[in-house]
């Protein structure tokens, strides 16, 4: 048996050729429960879900059976079967966020989240979880090492077609995605051109994951899949 302890999990191994999604192969069980860690949130935060604003607390988030059968390649028996155990093992816990609504999204929480993903150093700055754990590098130096490496993944196929990469993106922030909304706006008229800000592209941005989430289809690009979203979004507001 391996030495006690652990050792942190990058996101971005989704990215790696021998992982399931990219074999588009089934999940094993161990890959199955790797897979809810990894999709849990490292931060608190607030989603839009079924056009309500959902605080998803820190080792938690939002999900369906039917979309993790998907991801996972399995029946949704099967799944459901898994998160039952998971339940009963008291390494999950699920609840309907509207149980009125058999549609209803489930929020599903890693119990113990704390012993997978330690809390950050209270003066770590870094937005990523694997960036910081007990010690933190200097802030100027973390910043940059940080936006040269989301710059380069930005620009590889690995990061068009991962959800979790594109769930992190910040879209406003990034410049080709600006040039593009830049020329968007040269066909609004002067009352459109007012709504078509920084605010409604977060939102539409919450939406179209939220439509994701749902519906747990993988996209092959999903920056190309939101600039069609947000084309789309524009045509209400001529």
């Amino acid at each position: 048996m391996a030495d006690k302890g652990y050792f942190l999990w990058h996101r971005q191994a989704e990215c790696n050729f021998l992982h399931p999604l990219q074999e588009n192969r089934k999940f094993t069980k161990f890959e199955a429960w790797l897979d809810l860690v990894s999709l849990a949130y490292f931060k608190k935060k607030e989603k839009l879900v079924q056009g309500k604003k959902v605080l998803v607390e820190r080792g938690s988030f939002v999900t369906a059976t039917i979309q993790l059968a998907q991801r996972w390649k399995w029946h949704r028996t099967t799944t459901e079967n898994f998160l039952t155990l998971l339940e009963s093992e008291d390494m999950i816990t699920r609840y309907k966020l509207n149980e009125n609504n058999t549609r209803s999204c489930t929020m599903l929480k890693i119990n113990k989240y704390n012993d997978f993903q330690p809390v950050l150093n209270e003066e770590c700055t870094t937005d990523d979880a694997t960036e910081c754990t007990t010690g933190c590098t200097p802030k100027n130096e973390s910043n940059k090492s940080n936006k040269l490496s989301k710059d380069n993944l930005l620009r590889t196929k690995s990061f068009k077609n991962s959800l979790p990469l594109f769930r992190e993106w910040d879209c406003v922030q990034n410049e080709d995605f600006r040039k593009w909304l830049a020329e968007r706006e040269l066909g609004l008229s002067p009352s459109a051109l007012k709504k078509f800000n920084t605010e409604f592209v977060k939102t539409e941005k919450e939406r179209c994951l939220n439509w994701l989430d749902q519906k747990g289809k993988r996209q092959k690009d999903y920056v190309a899949f939101f600039k069609n979203w947000i084309l789309k979004a524009l045509e209400g507001l001529k």
